[in-house]
């Protein structure tokens, strides 16, 4: 079988493991290198690009699971496999929810790196498969109601941006995270709360102790946001509505100075990630336009 897309950082401090994987890798024609501690692995990993890595639970300067948590080798086209010579059921318990894929009993045979390489290839397989069927979307829409609360952003966004980062959208996830995060919180505390700006300026703890007052009295708390997400071939498209009175937002445009401005800072930092925003007159709806390849 054909493992050349495979890149393998095998992390281990007995050279002789070290020693025994790449002189296998090397007979199967896969691309590795190794290192001997956690520090001398980052270094490995933040020049090149691998997609599987063989981690030993145990360093001299550190524990695979530590790294794990501190996300050293976190990426979504890589393939993890723990490295030890015992397993405890809540070793591999919490590591699986740190991102490992599979695990490696030491002493280990070569049938079983074997087994992981097969393992490893059809995940990558997996993984470059989803992305091209994503690419291929004609269009795609969500549409959600959201109460109003701010804890239910990051969940809201992620389900939004799970498609649109692979169908080529944006380079990065953090832009998308960074726009609609502002979006979000001003329809929840501008729009459905009705809070001024200009109370973070006098006192944030105050802002915060009056939003979370407004959360839980009417009218304020049986508002809700909605939301519809879509997008084809050619665009990615966000309308944000919130139940408020709207704003004043041709009036802000023309006051707003620089980016630092209470107002100016999150329309800013949206008309910096999306092409094109608009408002409904009433300005209780933003819509946020991204264009593909205009980056």
């Amino acid at each position: 079988m054909d493992f050349s897309q495979l890149k393998v950082l095998a992390i281990d401090d007995e050279e002789s493991i070290c020693d025994v994987l790449s002189s296998y890798m090397e007979f199967k024609g896969i691309y590795f290198k190794t290192a001997n501690n956690l520090k001398e692995a980052l270094a490995i990993f933040k020049e090149e690009d691998f997609n599987l890595i063989f981690l030993d639970y145990l360093l001299p300067d550190g524990t695979g699971f530590d790294a794990l948590k501190k996300g050293f080798f976190k990426k979504s086209n890589l393939f993890l496999v723990l490295m030890t010579g015992h397993f405890k059921r809540e070793m591999i318990r919490d590591t699986i929810k740190l991102g490992v894929h599979d695990f490696l009993l030491k002493p280990f045979q070569l049938k079983d790196v074997d087994n992981i390489f097969f393992k490893a290839n059809d995940f990558l397989k997996s993984f470059y498969g989803f992305k091209e069927a994503v690419q291929h979307i004609k269009k795609s829409e969500i549409i959600i109601e959201m109460e109003n609360n701010p804890l239910l952003i990051k969940g809201v966004i992620k389900l939004i941006g799970r498609n649109v980062i692979d169908a080529g959208f944006f380079e990065d996830e953090t832009h998308i995270q960074l726009a609609l995060t502002e979006a979000l919180v001003n329809a929840i505390y501008h729009g459905n709360l009705e809070m001024d700006s200009s109370l973070k300026l006098n006192s944030f703890e105050k802002f915060d102790e009056e939003a979370n007052k407004r959360m839980h009295i009417s009218p304020f708390k049986d508002r809700k946001v909605f939301i519809k997400s879509c997008f084809d071939t050619e665009k990615f498209k966000v309308i944000i509505k919130d139940e408020g009175k709207g704003f004043d937002w041709k009036n802000n445009l023309i006051k707003q100075q620089h980016a630092f401005e209470p107002f100016g800072r999150g329309i800013f930092l949206i008309e910096s990630i999306f092409d094109k925003i608009k408002w409904n007159e009433k300005g209780n709806e933003i819509t946020l336009i991204k264009y593909k390849n205009s980056d």
